[in-house]
């Protein structure tokens, strides 16, 4: 029976990350069933990490282009070799519902080995056998330490001199910032070139980067993602400088331009989590909200902006932002 590739790879895929099995009364059974629990992985020649995650009876599998879900049947007391059999519940139409037999056993407490056969008869031995049966070795992945509180500290680089901490999470609060300089990149045409003549600009002229980088643009456009890039319309991008008298103030190279900013004050909302559009827009309604409430103390004084502390190397779920807007005394707009 000519035997279908492109399915086999998907199989493979599939097995090589076996669930925990039908639940037995046995104690074999639920021992091998909790040790398979949890996410284990396994890295291809190339480097590329596929992620297989066990909850219960039901076996994840993610891949860089494709994901699938199994369910698995085990039988720790079959001879020669502990037994499983696995069926692809959602995956590629042609898998679906496909069953295949395979073994399996453990390495210690860190390392799962499974070998099967797409179709026919099950294994005999932990072998790879060209494209008809497959050997796969998996290694468990350590659970993750529970997060620590952010901190300013935290940030993916100094602030600039003067600057105050930021805003926690949830908090709205009045800052003021000093005097500073920084390089800025404008667009009519939104975010989308405007990080990296910063970033060219900051190398060649030896600036160090701080946090954080601060983005002005409408969030009413559609298709900003979490550093403002893809909106349309009128956008500014500044990095900003260590200290007001670092560098010189000016042209800057290609459409940079070095500025100095006079001092500031802001209402701002800390933000924590991978921010877009529409977490701008919400955080502005929130900052306008709590103005009208205080409208006998401060008045909007600017455009909104959005403030990024941490680069795409942070988890999304540690990154730090902040809404702000400038805001003056009520008194002095009479």
């Amino acid at each position: 029976m000519k035997i279908d590739r492109a399915r086999i790879v998907v199989l493979a895929l599939a097995l090589a990350s076996a669930p925990t099995a039908t639940l037995a009364a046995d104690d074999e059974t639920d021992r091998d069933l909790k040790a398979l629990q949890g996410t284990w992985t396994r890295t291809s020649p190339e480097g590329v990490e596929t992620t297989y995650s066990f909850e219960g009876k039901t076996l994840k599998i993610e891949a860089p282009s494709r994901s699938y879900t199994m369910e698995i049947a085990l039988d720790p007391a079959a001879k020669p070799e502990k037994t499983l059999d696995f069926k692809i519940v959602e995956g590629p139409e042609d898998a679906k519902g496909k069953t295949s037999p395979g073994i399996y056993k453990f390495e210690g407490d860190d390392t799962l080995v499974f070998c099967f056969r797409p179709q026919g008869d099950r294994p005999a031995k932990f072998e790879q056998v060209g494209f008809e049966q497959f050997l796969t070795v998996l290694k468990r992945k350590p659970k993750a330490e529970e997060p620590k509180a952010l901190e300013p500290k935290d940030a993916d680089a100094p602030l600039p001199e003067g600057w105050p901490d930021a805003t926690k999470p949830g908090a709205i609060e009045v800052k003021r910032y000093p005097a500073y300089r920084s390089a800025v990149n404008r667009s009519k045409e939104g975010m989308d070139r405007l990080f990296m003549p910063l970033f060219f600009h900051i190398t060649q002229r030896k600036i160090a980067m701080t946090a954080p980088v601060v983005m002005t643009y409408d969030p009413e456009a559609a298709g900003a993602d979490a550093d403002g890039r893809g909106a349309k319309g009128e956008a500014a991008m500044e990095f900003l400088y260590r200290s007001p008298t670092q560098g010189e103030a000016g042209k800057g190279l290609g459409p940079v331009e070095v500025e100095d900013r006079p001092e500031t004050t802001v209402v701002s909302l800390g933000l924590q989590g991978r921010t877009n559009d529409a977490r701008f827009r919400e955080g502005i309604a929130s900052l306008r909200a709590w103005l009208g409430e205080h409208k006998a103390e401060w008045v909007e004084a600017g455009p909104p902006r959005l403030l990024g502390y941490h680069g795409p190397m942070t988890p999304n779920a540690r990154q730090l932002y902040e809404v702000q807007i400038p805001v003056r005394p009520a008194s002095e707009a009479k």
